[in-house]
């Protein structure tokens, strides 16, 4: 079986290990929310427990924003991602302000500029209201028309103070060589010190460098892995992910796929699209978990809506001679993507009425509608 790759998984991958069910619950009564967010992405309790927090708390507030992006735990939302991000920013975080304007950047509209000019005005001229009016300048977005050299300017004055996102963007731009040479010592050297104070993506960046030897980077998999699981202990789903199907297909540890649906958990709660797309095919093989083909189809059908169209292939797989017109719905989808091929959806196709390939069609279309929406 061959399982769709995240964006940093290889061929290369090691093994990491979750905390144990009763490693949670030993957890102490009186949690601070930063405790609380350790548990919160593997025990749904804890993650109520974080939201209770919030209404008082600025730091829990903005954690339980982090749990709804991190597909890990908390279903994907960036509504709800804004909502406790912005109650952050009104109990004075400016962490909070900061990260509710990245996310209404995600979803431009109408009142984007409005609602994103209040958080930049609230930052001012701290390292991250320089770092905001850097990546907008970068996005040309919220009524900033797109500048790479005021970009470069203001995010560099904020990685000289330090500010992990700032540091980032700079290196990116050194990588891109946007506005500065291209450099790639100075990708690695703002890189590092990003990830070296737990920003995800950096770390992420750095670990895929290591894993595929680039950027000037030896190649490594002992620190990729390393890398890897710093972002797993922070409830990072695309880590978690990862360390899953190294686990499932053995690479540089023991094949294990027990211990691959248990790493698994979290990222389907998080609504994961590969991690719903990856149980749910094994769940039909029976791998690391019982043969479940009504449960397998409802993990696919949820990845498969959420756009993966190597869950859409695997689905038709479920459905196969005994519902061809389902099969030639979902190898639609699949094709889409590049899943499936020609061969193989025309021979679900023989035989098939025009009344039966206009289901089919229907099913691709209502999907394709759904994307863009």
């Amino acid at each position: 079986m061959k399982f769709p790759s995240g964006p940093l998984l290889t061929a290369a991958l090691l093994m990491t290990a979750a905390l144990p069910p009763s490693t949670v619950r030993a957890a102490p009564v009186a949690l601070t929310a930063d405790a609380l967010y350790q548990y919160a992405y593997q025990d749904a309790l804890y993650f109520k427990r974080l939201l209770a927090l919030t209404p008082r708390d600025a730091r829990a507030a903005e954690l339980a924003g982090d749990m709804y992006l991190a597909k890990n735990g908390a279903p994907y939302s960036t509504l709800d991602a804004l909502k406790y991000y912005e109650r952050a920013s009104q109990l004075g975080s400016a962490a909070g302000h900061l990260k509710a304007a990245r996310v209404l950047l995600l979803t431009p509209d109408a009142n984007t500029t409005q609602r994103v000019g209040v958080h930049l005005q609230a930052l001012g001229n701290s390292p991250r209201g320089l770092f905001l009016r850097g990546l907008l300048y970068y996005q040309g977005l919220a009524g900033f028309a797109k500048d790479d050299t005021k970009a470069v300017s203001f995010a560099s004055q904020a990685a000289s103070q330090g500010l992990p996102d700032a540091e980032l963007l700079v290196a990116v731009m050194y990588l891109d060589g946007r506005a500065v040479r291209k450099d790639e010592a100075k990708y690695r050297l703002w890189l590092e010190s990003a990830a070296r104070k737990g920003h995800v993506k950096a770390t992420l960046y750095l670990a895929d460098a290591y894993l595929h030897g680039k950027y000037g980077y030896a190649k490594n998999p002992v620190l990729a892995r390393e890398w890897f699981e710093k972002n797993q202990a922070r409830g990072d789903g695309e880590s978690t992910f990862t360390l899953a199907m190294m686990s499932y297909y053995g690479m540089g540890v023991p094949q294990n796929y027990t211990r691959a649906v248990t790493l698994l958990a979290g990222p389907v709660r998080g609504e994961h699209p590969d991690a719903l797309a990856a149980l749910g095919y094994m769940k039909v093989l029976g791998r690391g978990t019982p043969k479940d083909l009504p449960g397998a189809q409802k993990l696919l059908l949820r990845a498969t809506a959420l756009g993966n169209t190597w869950a859409a292939a695997r689905l038709a797989e479920t459905y196969g001679p005994q519902d061809r017109v389902r099969a030639v719905g979902y190898l639609l989808i699949a094709q889409s993507g590049q899943q499936a091929d020609e061969t193989v959806l025309a021979r679900y196709r023989a035989g098939l009425t025009e009344a039966q390939l206009a289901q089919a069609r229907a099913i691709f279309e209502a999907w394709y509608a759904r994307q863009a929406t």
